[in-house]
C-alpha cells in the first residue's frame, strides 16, 4: 500500500488466510498509520490456516495434515527472530524436541517449532493480532480495475466478483493482495491477467511453477486403546 493510499484510508482486500495472508494482515496493522489501512482476509474454506491444515477428531484429537513444524531459517533477522518470540511467549508455538529424519539441507539448522493447538493455530494468532475483518466460505472468482475515482482519494479500486450472491459487499478496494497457489491467480476472470501480461515474460515465469502433491493419512487413537499405548 502506498504512503499516500494511507494517508487517505485504504481497503485493503488479502485473498487467502493462510501463513502468508495472515503475515500480511498483522504486519499492515503494525506497520501503517494508526487507522490509516482497513483490512479485510478472505478465503475460500471454512477456516484459516491454508496449507497448515488441521483435523481434529470428535474426541479433541489434533493432526496437521500440512506443515507440521516450523524451522528458524538461517541468518534471519532480529525482527523474524520476535515473531518467533512472541508466538512462543503466547503458546502458540512451542519447541520442537522430536527428531526429523530426511530434512533438506534448505531447512537450515535454526531452532524448530510445533504448534500443540495444531499449525493453524499460528495463522489465526496473525488473524486475531492484525484487528482484520476475516470471512470465509468466500471465493473470489475474478478482480476488475474500476474507472477512475471509484476508490478513496480519487484512485482506481478493485472490484471483486465472488462465488455466489455476495458482490453487493465486495467493492471496492484500494489494494489487492493475492496469497493463493499461482495457478488460481492465473485463472482469475477480469484484470489480473491482462496486468500480468503486461510485464515480459511474467506469466510464462509464474506458469512454469511447480506444486509436489502431497498425501496424508490421520490416525485417531482412544486413550484407552492398547494401539495407542504401545
Amino acid at each position: 500500500v502506498s504512503s499516500s493510499a494511507a494517508a487517505t484510508g485504504a481497503r485493503v482486500l488479502i485473498i487467502g488466510a493462510g501463513i502468508t495472508g495472515s503475515m500480511i494482515a498483522r504486519l499492515l496493522r503494525e506497520m501503517a498509520p494508526a487507522g490509516s489501512v482497513e483490512v479485510h482476509v478472505w478465503d475460500k474454506a471454512r477456516g484459516a490456516g491454508g496449507r497448515m491444515s488441521v483435523r481434529r477428531s470428535e474426541e479433541g484429537g489434533v493432526t496437521d495434515t500440512g506443515a507440521q513444524y516450523l524451522t528458524e531459517a538461517d541468518g534471519i533477522d532480529a525482527f523474524q527472530r520476535a515473531i518467533y518470540a512472541q508466538l512462543a511467549e503466547d503458546q502458540v508455538i512451542t519447541p520442537m524436541t522430536a527428531i526429523v529424519r530426511g530434512t533438506r539441507a534448505a531447512d537450515g539448522g535454526g531452532k524448530s517449532w510445533v504448534a500443540p493447538k495444531g499449525m493453524s493455530s499460528v495463522s489465526k494468532s496473525f488473524l486475531t493480532k492484525s484487528g482484520a475483518h476475516v470471512s470465509f466460505s468466500r471465493q473470489v472468482k475474478g478482480l476488475r480495475l474500476g474507472p477512475s475515482g471509484s476508490g478513496e482519494g480519487g484512485r482506481r479500486a478493485w472490484e471483486v466478483d465472488v462465488a455466489g450472491d455476495e458482490a453487493q459487499e465486495c467493492s471496492p478496494f484500494d489494494a489487492v493482495v493475492l496469497t493463493m497457489p499461482l495457478p488460481q491467480v492465473l485463472a482469475l476472470a477480469g484484470d489480473v491477467l491482462p496486468a500480468i501480461r503486461a510485464v515480459p515474460g511474467l506469466e510464462e515465469r509464474l506458469a512454469s511453477v511447480q506444486y509436489s502433491v502431497r498425501y496424508v493419512l490421520s490416525l485417531f487413537f482412544h486413550r484407552d486403546d492398547d494401539t495407542a499405548r504401545a
